[in-house]
């Protein structure tokens, strides 16, 4: 993928563009611990997460990125439910979506 235009993610160990990152907003605390357990089981519980929590929500996208691992962890936050991925694999990306849908989460803004 290159800066400033999108391309249908294909099936491959191909890096996406940014830093490896996930950044999750509208999750309540109760939810984030079981997210952790999906990344453990998908084996990507070494990207960094940030939850972003209401207080955030003004925030720009670069400043709450730079936000080290585990920020807003354990808050419940009201936001609209989204997961922001950055530096994944293609297939690492695919691997995230189905684990999620099969784990029963309800449906975020990808």
């Amino acid at each position: 993928m290159t800066k400033g235009t999108f391309e249908k993610v294909g099936d491959s160990d191909k890096k996406m563009f940014g830093p490896r990152k996930i950044i999750i907003c509208g999750f309540p605390a109760k939810g984030q611990s079981h997210f952790t357990k999906l990344l453990k089981k998908l084996g990507l519980d070494e990207i960094p997460v940030v939850y972003v929590k209401n207080e955030l929500s003004e925030k720009k996208m670069r400043d709450i990125a730079e936000l080290p691992q585990g920020t807003g962890e354990g808050e419940d936050s009201t936001l609209p439910l989204a997961i922001i991925m950055s530096g994944f694999t293609e297939n690492e990306l695919k691997n995230l979506m189905a684990g999620y849908r099969e784990a029963g989460f309800p449906p975020p803004f990808w």
